[in-house]
């Protein structure tokens, strides 16, 4: 399918449709990244952490991507979603992993995504949609729990 020309409405469109999908993965995201960067883990399930995070970058990356197509102003998009593009440009970084520069870059990543997270759910509370803030912010607190007794 080729798109001739790219609607504001269709954007705004598709990024409501995945604002709190997004949001969700992304909290879900948070304790994968930290979990494997901060901890010792045996090869099994340090790999099911990187199948997890790579799964979820791709997704975000696919996003990112589908967003920049529609958007009516690439070079804005680009300028004003330069968080999301840190994101999905990190990982890219991995041939790097033998450096201290990778920790760096592994902490910066997770402090993009919570960064992230954080505006999504501050948007979310300005638009008053608070029944989904507390949902998110309970399935936050449930995932930590059962990660931590585990």
């Amino acid at each position: 399918m080729k798109i001739t020309s790219r609607s504001q409405t269709t954007f705004d469109r598709f990024a409501g449709a995945t604002e709190v999908p997004m949001m969700v993965l992304g909290i879900l995201w948070i304790p994968v990244l930290e979990i494997s960067f901060f901890t010792s883990l045996p090869a099994s399930t340090n790999h099911v952490f990187l199948v997890l995070d790579t799964i979820f970058w791709l997704v975000f990356a696919v996003e990112y991507l589908i967003k920049l197509v529609l958007a009516p102003a690439r070079g804005t998009f680009v300028r004003r979603h330069l968080l999301d593009l840190i994101v999905i440009a990190l990982p890219l970084l991995r041939p790097l992993r033998g450096l201290q520069v990778l920790r760096l870059l592994s902490i910066a990543r997770a402090g993009a995504v919570s960064w992230k997270v954080l505006e999504q759910l501050r948007e979310v509370v300005d638009r008053k949609r608070y029944p989904v803030v507390l949902a998110l912010v309970t399935s936050a607190l449930l995932i930590g729990v059962v990660v931590e007794n585990s």
